[in-house]
């Protein structure tokens, strides 16, 4: 017998009520699930955490080099970099948000202190923080 013959013939025995559906085994997926969450807050911690770092080096030894020593190479290296790093942040910030649903305004604070010198190193904590939490938890 075929797979459709076997398909058609379980679905037509489940409309006449001769079989009963099997639940989804609900306790098994969602473990994976929030593991995967878990991994993905971690990496996104790590990305905040190197965001933050190109920003103050473009910020407190690049530009001034450029704009005191007359040396613009440092800017012209760590501004691509750090463009680089912050496109890849907010990428990863709102593919985990939108996986995890999660509020607009955590999303809109993500984008904001990543903007913001050492900001990115506060995501890095609240980021820990949620992980903690969840860890024990409270936001599962």
């Amino acid at each position: 017998m075929s797979t459709l013959s076997l398909t058609l013939q379980s679905t037509a025995e489940l409309k006449m009520g001769m079989t009963k559906p099997n639940p989804p085994n609900l306790h098994l997926q969602r473990p994976f699930a929030a593991e995967e969450e878990d991994a993905q807050i971690r990496w996104l911690k790590v990305a905040s955490a190197i965001e933050a770092t190109t920003l103050l080096l473009l910020l407190c030894i690049a530009v001034p080099l450029k704009h005191l020593g007359n040396w613009p190479l440092g800017v012209r290296v760590m501004g691509p970099v750090h463009g680089l790093a912050f496109v890849a942040y907010i990428w990863m910030a709102l593919q985990v948000a939108i996986g995890a649903r999660w509020r607009r305004v955590d999303v809109a604070r993500l984008i904001l202190l990543a903007v913001i010198p050492f900001g990115g190193y506060i995501n890095a904590a609240l980021l820990s923080r949620a992980l903690h939490n969840r860890s024990i938890g409270h936001d599962r």
